[in-house]
């Protein structure tokens, strides 16, 4: 018979020294970034969200001196970096565009005109025929 010796049994569980964390309450790595915080916070503001000279701290000056602080753990002051980081600098914004008054074809015509590229049609190729510009209604819907 080639019956194969019974697999050993496995080790013993490590016993547990103590009940354990009890549900509900946060690791101490969590509990020392949360402690951290706190104190930073608390060197910041005075008398609620407040500077010393007792103007109101502003979001951009709180970020500024949450990711300023050494103290903090490099997660919350990289953080407090990319929250500040739109309000330090604008957004560079397109020039407006200038309102004119002549048509649209009026207007591409201009621009075919200053690239040198040619026109796909001729102006009296633009005018659609009375029974084409009645199909065209009918077929947005702006003629029943």
């Amino acid at each position: 018979m080639n019956a194969r010796p019974p697999p050993p049994p496995p080790p013993p569980l490590p016993v547990k020294r103590g009940p354990g964390r009890p549900p509900g309450r946060r690791n101490n790595a969590t509990l020392m970034k949360l402690r951290q915080i706190e104190c930073a916070m608390n060197g910041i503001t005075s008398e609620g969200a407040t500077n010393p000279d007792g103007k109101p701290v502003m979001a951009l000056e709180y970020l500024q001196a949450l990711y300023r602080d050494p103290t903090l753990p490099v997660e919350v002051r990289v953080k407090a970096a990319s929250l500040a980081g739109p309000l330090e600098t604008a957004r560079p914004v397109p020039p407006p565009v200038e309102k004119t008054d002549e048509k649209l074809a009026d207007s591409l015509d201009a621009a075919f005109a200053r690239t040198g590229r040619a026109r796909l049609l001729t102006p009296e190729q633009r005018i659609l025929s009375p029974a084409d510009h009645d199909e065209l209604n009918r077929l947005l819907g702006l003629v029943e």
